[in-house]
């Protein structure tokens, strides 16, 4: 008795369920009201992840000197131009938080609205991308010219040669380069230098360095003998 009143009550709630929703799907209002309501929740999670994000991939890489996130902070990584592999712009900094969150959240999102099935579709280019790239970059980094490596405490700098053309020379151009690889020097916390070869006769490249302490510790000597 009680399996047969359990089945027509069952049954009961199933009709109504049924006439509630057929009265639902022919009316406008209600229609435009769920549009309305689904449209308002889609923005509100858009929102809520942007700004979300924003605080780990721009807010706190703009404040960082070398455009890290949390993570990367903690496993000593930094994010470097990819092309002079030296500190990020914030403009990159900014391009690459717009990718982010437009590939990696706004497109998933918004493609699983309409197209269920291809939501994913953003994420898996970037998995790919990273996997078959050179320097495992993603959207983002492309799109950024930026690449992310692992940062090293490095307080020695080796010089290359460097030569005047004879037209340019005592113009104070030496004094220009110094400045400015002294301004360099300075930023990344260089303590320590050696240069290249350098003839000792050359009184001039020698005169550079007579503002700084140092000390010779290599010394090359070339022999002929005729055979």
């Amino acid at each position: 008795k009680l399996d047969i009143e359990k089945d027509k009550l069952d049954e009961f709630y199933y009709n109504e369920y049924q006439k509630a929703i057929d009265v639902f799907d022919s009316n406008g209002y209600y229609q435009n009201l769920l549009t309305r309501i689904s449209s308002l929740f889609i923005l509100t999670l858009l929102l809520s992840i942007a700004l979300a994000t924003s605080i780990i991939y721009l807010i706190i890489p703009l404040c960082r000197k070398n455009g890290e996130t949390p993570a990367q902070i903690i496993n000593n990584l930094c994010v470097v131009d990819n092309k002079s592999m030296v500190d990020i712009k914030k403009r990159q900094i900014v391009i690459r938080y717009l990718v982010i969150l437009l590939f990696n959240y706004f497109f998933p999102i918004l493609m699983y609205v309409k197209f269920s099935y291809f939501s994913t579709i953003t994420i898996l280019i970037s998995v790919i991308m990273i996997c078959v790239t050179k320097n495992n970059i993603g959207p983002h980094d492309y799109l950024s010219q930026s690449v992310v490596i692992l940062k090293r405490k490095n307080d020695v700098l080796e010089m290359f040669f460097v030569a005047v053309a004879p037209e340019y020379q005592s113009t104070g151009i030496p004094a220009i380069m110094m400045h400015e690889l002294l301004k360099t020097c300075i930023k990344n916390n260089i303590k320590y230098c050696e240069t290249g070869p350098e003839l000792e006769t050359n009184n001039d490249v020698q005169g550079m360095w007579k503002g700084f302490e140092k000390r010779q510790h290599k010394r090359r000597r070339c022999f002929i003998k005729k055979i």
